[in-house]
């Protein structure tokens, strides 16, 4: 298993405590991104995100994005960038056409894991859009790389009011698998 998809039952884990310790009222992008914060922190990670309780510093691109410095330069000058383990996204209107706009900047991003969050009512509806709006554009985009790797965290409600969470690999065939 790779670790963008070990990072994946990480998160989805994560949001299952939060979800069961939470009312529905508390789901908001805030809410969201500190219990997303405290995860890249124990990645030893650096975690940017606006409004964000813990974070190491304002909003960077993207909603939440989780960077690795490493080590010193040589000669003491600031810290080496690695990598951007992580960039998140989330939109709870649930029109294709806000979703898009969010999940458009996911698409282009170079990232080990792609997260978009976003409400659906079912299981179902999370589903087709999904395959319909969001494995659609990642098909389209021209630089798409075969290691790119996206988590959808669909917080279904009114009903249920849990999460359920899917992977997508920029892989043919197409597979949206969930996880359990």
């Amino acid at each position: 298993m790779s670790y963008p998809e070990r990072l994946a039952g990480k998160i989805k884990r994560q949001l299952e405590e939060a979800a069961a310790q939470s009312s529905e009222a508390d789901w908001t992008t805030s809410f969201l991104l500190k219990h997303l914060c405290k995860l890249g922190h124990c990645e030893g990670l650096l975690v940017y995100a606006s409004n964000c309780e813990g974070a190491d510093g304002g909003e960077w691109l993207y909603d939440m994005c989780w960077l690795d410095y490493g080590e010193m330069y040589e000669d003491g000058s600031n810290r080496k960038f690695f990598d951007t383990v992580l960039v998140v996204e989330s939109e709870w209107s649930t029109k294709d056409g806000d979703l898009e706009d969010d999940f458009e900047k996911l698409v282009q991003a170079r990232s080990g894991l792609r997260v978009m969050v976003f409400q659906a009512q079912t299981k179902s509806k999370a589903i087709d859009t999904i395959q319909r709006l969001f494995v659609r554009d990642i098909k389209a985009y021209r630089r798409g790389q075969p290691d790119d790797t996206h988590l959808f965290c669909a917080y279904l409600a009114p009903n249920d009011k849990v999460f359920r969470h899917w992977i997508v690999r920029n892989t043919y065939p197409w597979e949206v698998i969930e996880l359990y």
